[in-house]
């Protein structure tokens, strides 16, 4: 019986530090089921109802998915800094595919308007997108690399990105991020 208050103490302990902890720090205790998998293939509209496929606009090539809300304070710092380096991101090969997460064209225009944010931003209208990514909170950044396979997922922006551009399936380990495999730090 001492024995099983002991296993007790320690995880209440072990669970205390890890909420003291910042996401960033956790991240190595957890890895994200779609690491390593195949990126789900989906077809959203966008708020100027174009609508955009992520194999057709990969087209062979990486990518980065961001999934946000404009109600989500850190999603609109996210948008921010993922809007300055858009067109640095492209230029590198990596096609950037922006997700709005159940909010109407309506809503998503405005906050663009009053942003002065020039994007095409796709719309998860029915959270679906969102399930089958097996998002757990926003923001969250996808990276995919040009063979549609998930190797990096962040919450916040990946400062050194283009490790995607080198790493290669055969060098990632499954579970492991582009970033890591890299030896990127955040």
């Amino acid at each position: 019986m001492q024995a099983f208050h002991q296993r007790i103490i320690f995880c209440i302990l072990l669970l205390g530090l890890m909420a003291n902890m910042p996401t960033s720090a956790q991240s190595f205790m957890f890895s994200h089921p779609m690491l390593g998998q195949p990126a789900p293939d989906f077809t959203l509209t966008t708020v100027r109802g174009n609508a955009v496929n992520l194999t057709a606009a990969r087209a062979g090539q990486p990518a980065m998915v961001f999934f946000w809300a404009t109600w989500c304070p850190h999603c609109r710092q996210e948008l921010r800094k993922l809007y300055k380096q858009l067109s640095t991101i492209e230029q590198k090969g990596i096609r950037v595919i922006i997700v709005d997460i159940q909010e109407s064209a309506q809503q998503v225009q405005g906050y663009l308007r009053r942003q002065k944010i020039n994007a095409d931003i796709c719309l998860d209208l029915t959270g679906e997108v969102v399930d089958r990514y097996r998002v757990l909170g926003i923001p969250v950044y996808f990276l995919i690399d040009a063979q549609g396979i998930i190797r990096t997922v962040k919450n916040t922006f990946p400062n050194n990105y283009s490790g995607l551009l080198v790493a290669t399936p055969q060098h990632i380990p499954r579970g492991q991020s582009a970033l890591e495999q890299a030896g990127v730090n955040e």
